[in-house]
């Protein structure tokens, strides 16, 4: 399987960016797009010279108003203009997908040597349809498909990677969705085979939702050694825009020489079964989960180790042979962050919430010898919780050496939860927001909460990835075989 090459895009916007740093971005980008209508000089002498300077394969392309350009002038004029520039010998030309035969038969004709891309755009879903669009433009004349949708959910990025997957050997593919969502198959497009993936000069210059830099391509995401044999990763939950995990694991793969790649996917309950069935057709090898999927995942699981199973949630899956296997790392992350502090044994330790990260923290709480106590917005859930555990509900008579926030977002900031956990602590409490976003970090909230020692989570997060780390690395298991899980 081919290389895919990184194509950035010129325009007015960014020409001095590029002028600027020229020689480090020239060794980074295999081909510079012109974006003719983005681009204000004074016509084809102009860009002539811009080409030469450029000194890379280029891509001509020209969109009008009503395909998400800027060019003014009516159709006719539009392709008479793109005639016009082709007599510079572009490498590639970029031409839609609507435009008549004919005149995509005469540009071939009059430039055999220019490679044209035949191009669909839909900038407001994603199609189920995508095989049938994509036999569609295929056209003898025509030398790469480019196919760009929009992701309304993460089903439509996998419809995507599926296409590129089915067709690329065969085809000259690029494909992916556009928008948030849709950024995890700019990356995991580019390992299933896709001809370009498109990428940003710079982060400061990002304005496309979902586009990626060049530098986290490369910094981040590795993408020269991405191939046909690269692993996938992903975190999966709603939210994860917030998270951290894909910074984390790229990293740890790239340090282990690991062949794998990691991504954020936006996965809600409603999609989760969908979701599930279709990453068994790619190379998913595992899975870090988050809210709200950390019980409701559960049926989907083939084996679940002991820890999983007596805590009731899953927040790491492993992938072997189309089989889920899955543990539970949150719960030694989370009292390995504390005991560095102070031993949790015999100690009074308040949890806020009742989700699945608070019955992880519950049940190794108690496993180390804490008196565990549930305080949650539903009274049912925190008595649930409390006699799993071997715990009881919050006390409010009492005061405690650990408080655990694990509640979303601000919620523990706000009045009447801070005057809660401000009469629950001792002088010499901890208190730990399992969080790490702009909430528990920001220093007008840690204010609120008068603790002597306050953790905001990223060392539990830390922790937790290592051991997911070890998870993911584990041996597979044949199938068949005698199970080692209970």
């Amino acid at each position: 399987m081919r290389q895919s090459k990184l194509v950035s895009i010129l325009t007015e916007q960014n020409l001095d960016f590029y002028i600027n740093n020229q020689q480090e971005l020239t060794d980074k980008i295999d081909v510079f797009e012109f974006r003719l209508d983005l681009i204000s000089v004074d016509g084809f002498c102009e860009i002539k010279k811009f080409k030469s300077f450029v000194n890379k394969p280029v891509i001509f392309t020209l969109r009008s108003i009503e395909n998400g350009g800027e060019y003014s002038g009516s159709e006719a004029e539009r392709l008479s203009t793109i005639f016009q520039f082709a007599n510079l010998q572009p490498d590639y030309i970029d031409i839609e997908d609507y435009v008549d035969e004919d005149f995509i038969i005469e540009l071939k004709k009059q430039y055999p040597t220019i490679k044209i891309i035949r191009s669909y755009h839909n900038f407001d879903n994603t199609p189920d349809n995508l095989d049938e669009i994509l036999r569609r433009m295929q056209h003898p004349s025509c030398d790469i498909y480019k196919l760009i949708t929009t992701a309304r959910t993460s089903i439509d990025c996998l419809n995507i990677l599926n296409l590129v997957q089915g067709n690329s050997d065969s085809l000259n593919l690029v494909a992916h969705c556009m928008g948030e969502i849709g950024k995890p198959t700019r990356v995991l497009g580019a390992v299933l085979g896709n001809y370009f993936t498109y990428a940003s000069l710079d982060n400061s210059l990002v304005s496309v939702p979902g586009i990626i830099s060049i530098d986290d391509f490369y910094d981040l995401y590795n993408f020269r050694n991405l191939n046909q044999k690269t692993k996938f990763y992903a975190l999966i939950g709603d939210p994860v825009n917030k998270s951290a995990g894909h910074i984390f694991h790229n990293k740890e793969f790239a340090k282990k020489n690991k062949n794998a790649v990691y991504v954020k996917m936006l996965v809600t309950e409603q999609i989760l079964p969908k979701f599930i069935q279709m990453t068994k057709d790619l190379p998913f090898a595992g899975f870090s989960v988050t809210i709200p999927l950390k019980e409701e995942i559960m049926s989907f699981v083939d084996q679940m180790d002991s820890c999983a199973n007596s805590i009731g949630a899953i927040n790491t899956i492993r992938v072997n042979y189309s089989k889920f296997y899955a543990t539970n790392t949150d719960a030694a992350g989370a009292l390995d962050a504390l005991e560095k502090i102070k031993l949790v044994d015999s100690k009074n330790i308040l949890i806020l919430g009742a989700g699945g990260a608070a019955k992880a923290i519950a049940y190794e709480a108690s496993r180390r010898g804490g008196e565990v106590f549930v305080q949650n917005r539903t009274l049912s859930k925190a008595q649930n919780l409390a006699e799993k555990v071997g715990g009881k509900i919050f006390d409010p008579s009492l005061r405690y050496d650990f408080v655990i926030n694990t509640l979303p977002g601000s919620l523990c900031y706000q009045s009447p939860t801070v005057d809660l956990i401000n009469k629950s602590l001792n002088v010499d409490s901890v208190f730990m927001d399992i969080n790490y976003n702009q909430h528990s970090c920001d220093y007008s909230n840690r204010k609120k909460i008068h603790s002597k020692y306050f953790l905001d989570g990223y060392e539990m997060f830390v922790n937790q990835a290592y051991l997911q780390q070890d998870y993911f690395n584990e041996l597979p298991t044949v199938p068949n075989s005698p199970s080692v899980y209970t």
